[in-house]
């Protein structure tokens, strides 16, 4: 460990301080004599396709059950969220991601999900601000039978134990398709997407839970449990649209031979892929060609 004396970290601290200043002064926002300046306005121009795009991911409604128990006792913190939603709306905001949970703090079941924390913002304060509303799904949403279902479980081979033996899912899979499904049954098309699992290729769940054993969600059980997930989503919400989770750029710690691009590649030749295609589903109305 390297130490500095006070009077040392007050000068690294000036100079630091005042190579940034240099560097903004002189580089970032010097321009050059040629340079068209209205051009250079101009493409930064929105159109209103492109500000309908523009989302931001929003502090969850679970985390806001019962912070106000004066005013809300055991409900939303509706004072706290709808300011946020105005805060938001102010800025463009027209997407918003939030997550969801299986619960275990005693206001329902173990592992089942608290409606009441998410109803209010979905159902009337998304629409009242005219945001769309992404859903994350992860893999905190993942209990079965009162108990959290381990990540490293993600992994697990195909178990031949579903209603179809041949559809490769194993036990965690198959709760998280299910979780998906009562999700969508519930908002119908008060939730406009749906994210699968956030960077499966390097998780950093499944790597706290494998003690720092693996962090890539095998390309083939994601490629499986989106598969079986698209179908679950789209047979109780037609309109919904459904996403791969957000890539990590690099490699995973375990596999220092393998990208991003080597991922995605992966998923779109899966034999699960080439499975919901050769089922006729690219042919539904509302279906993707790959899930």
């Amino acid at each position: 460990m390297i130490t500095f004396s006070s009077a040392r970290t007050g000068r690294v601290i000036r100079i630091c301080l005042a190579v940034v200043i240099a560097a903004m002064t002189f580089g970032a926002f010097s321009f050059r004599s040629d340079r068209n300046t209205t051009a250079f306005a101009a493409d930064r121009v929105r159109t209103p396709q492109d500000s309908d795009l523009f989302g931001m991911v929003i502090r969850d409604p679970f985390y806001e059950f019962n912070t106000d128990p004066v005013n809300y006792p055991m409900a939303p913190n509706k004072g706290a969220l709808e300011q946020q939603a105005k805060e938001l709306a102010g800025a463009g905001v027209r997407w918003i991601r939030m997550e969801f949970f299986a619960d275990y703090d005693g206001t329902v079941a173990p592992g089942e999900i608290n409606w009441t924390k998410y109803d209010w913002f979905i159902k009337e304060i998304a629409p009242k601000y005219g945001f769309k509303v992404l859903a994350l799904l992860n893999v905190g949403l993942v209990s079965y039978k009162g108990a959290t279902v381990r990540t490293v479980a993600f992994n697990d081979p195909p178990d031949q134990a579903g209603m179809d033996p041949t559809d490769g899912t194993n036990h965690f899979i198959r709760v998280f398709r299910d979780r998906a499904a009562s999700v969508a049954a519930h908002y119908g098309t008060a939730i406009s997407a749906y994210e699968i699992i956030n960077e499966p290729n390097i998780s950093w769940d499944l790597w706290q839970d494998s003690k720092w054993g693996e962090a890539e969600i095998k390309s083939e059980r994601y490629a499986c449990l989106i598969s079986t997930t698209y179908e679950s989503i789209k047979t109780e919400e037609p309109q919904a649209q459904i996403l791969t989770g957000g890539m990590v750029i690099g490699s995973p710690p375990e596999g220092q031979n393998r990208n991003q691009f080597d991922y995605l590649y992966e998923l779109y030749t899966s034999s699960w892929v080439a499975r919901y295609q050769a089922a006729g589903n690219a042919s539904k109305p509302g279906w993707n060609s790959v899930p």
